[in-house]
């Protein structure tokens, strides 16, 4: 009785509060006094044909009235959610794979050979706005990209050169860049102030409205780099800087040595020239970096890179606290990783093939607080993570202690989104807005959250 009452209740409430085990009456894990209540506010079937599978990557647009998926070689597709909408209908995209849904936008911008086009959804169809030049080479394949605020477009119109397009217009905002070699890779910073980009074997900082150098250009050396196998392999600059916003810093990595004798030196370096160069050393080759804070640093690197499709790279943290910087390496096999808003924990993704188990940190403490299974997917907005094997079980866990506060099962891809998780199985998709409310109250009283 008690089961068909619920199934009566979930067909009639597109809106049903649905916490873990609330299936079989179970409560909800209680942490720190409190727990973690989802509401169901979107879920809806997928029209056609199209079907997402555990390969598609998929962006959920700021205001999420909006979803592009990227099916990698089946194409590109736009979904459209305005309100009151009873199913979803699929829209094509032109273009190739790694499309990029503008920050604070529904714009869509895609690559082909020569060109970038920038898309734009009306009604049933997506119109193209601009087509901007863009050089591609077999082999060298490079993509735009899009600052932050969503309001700047870079792009390579030739191999040995660079421009930025205002978004708003659709104009050049300097004619193209002319750099010192093969530009290999570009990126904003992440509060989108400055600009990087590999020209050769060195890096330059740049403004990204004027085109300016800020700093550089910097010595990186080669990345020893494995597409298929260790032993077919060649080298490409491609160790990657990170930026710190709050003291304007950014490392920088040069890697030396080929197979069994690598080396890495590290320089910390002021962009305002407020502070002396801070140098550190790795024994292998680094890949990227991401900082957690003005005094601590993440690096993956290692020796044979990307040997598989399911690489995993050393992870090493770097405390830059006191005057000689430390280097302590806290994994060998992490394929991903992701600091939390709070920026005191890490979560990252030990990875052995298709199934993967995830790893948390209290920042500045070696020992880990706990594993789980799935791999990581994400933050939420408020002290909770989501991790999840493609095609399996999406969980939602505690920062804290790894315990699962609600979980749905096989779901293709799963990505949260502010308050938000987004689950999407083959022909539907469906979003969650996660509220932690004060144990034993009942779950259908408002939090107070907004």
């Amino acid at each position: 009785m008690r089961t068909s009452m619920l199934v009566f209740m979930l067909t009639l409430s597109p809106t049903l509060t649905l916490p873990i085990g609330a299936g079989d009456e179970a409560p909800p894990p209680v942490v720190a006094g409190r727990k973690l209540v989802l509401k169901k506010t979107t879920d809806l079937p997928i029209e056609g044909q199209f079907r997402i599978d555990t390969k598609a990557e998929i962006a959920v647009s700021d205001d999420q009235t909006a979803v592009l998926v990227d099916q990698w070689n089946a194409g590109n597709i736009f979904i459209s959610l305005p309100p009151g909408v009873a199913r979803v209908h699929p829209i094509p995209v032109r273009g190739w794979n790694r499309p990029i849904l503008i920050p604070h936008s529904t714009k869509v911008v895609t690559k082909t050979w020569d060109y970038v086009m920038v898309n734009a959804p009306r009604q049933a169809a997506i119109h193209q706005l601009a087509a901007l030049p863009h050089e591609m080479e077999e082999g060298d394949w490079i993509d735009p990209v899009v600052s932050p605020r969503g309001d700047i477009l870079a792009t390579r119109p030739t191999i040995n050169e660079l421009q930025f397009w205002d978004l708003k217009t659709l104009k050049p905002l300097s004619p193209p860049i002319q750099q010192p070699g093969r530009v290999s890779r570009i990126s904003f910073s992440s509060d989108g102030k400055y600009f990087r980009v590999y020209a050769g074997d060195r890096l330059s900082i740049l403004h990204p409205r004027t085109g300016e150098m800020v700093a550089g250009p910097f010595q990186t050396g080669p990345f020893r780099y494995y597409p298929y196998s260790p032993g077919i392999g060649y080298e490409r600059p491609r160790p990657r800087a990170a930026y710190e916003p709050a003291t304007e810093r950014i490392v920088c990595f040069h890697n030396a040595g080929r197979d069994a004798s690598l080396s890495c030196k590290a320089v910390v370096r002021s962009l305002k020239g407020k502070s002396e160069p801070v140098s550190f050393e790795l024994p292998v080759h680094a890949y990227q970096a991401s900082w957690i804070n003005a005094n601590y640093l993440l690096v993956q690197a290692g020796r044979q890179l990307e040997t598989n499709w399911y690489n995993t790279y050393p992870l090493f943290f770097v405390s830059l606290k006191n005057e000689a910087p430390t280097v302590t390496e806290w994994h060998r096999d992490i394929d991903h990783y992701g600091i939390a808003p709070d920026g005191q924990h890490l979560v990252a993704t030990i990875r052995r093939g298709p199934v993967g188990r995830s790893v948390c940190w209290k920042v500045g403490q070696p020992k880990p607080l706990w594993t789980a299974a799935g791999c990581f997917a994400g933050f939420g907005k408020d002290g909770w993570v989501l991790t999840h094997d493609r095609g399996q079980t999406a969980t939602i866990r505690s920062f804290d202690t790894g315990a699962a506060l609600w979980e749905q099962p096989k779901v293709m891809i799963a990505q949260p989104k502010g308050q938000h998780v987004w689950l999407f199985f083959e022909h539907r998709l469906q979003s969650w807005k996660a509220e932690w409310r004060i144990a034993g109250r009942p779950a259908n009283e408002p939090s107070g959250n907004r």
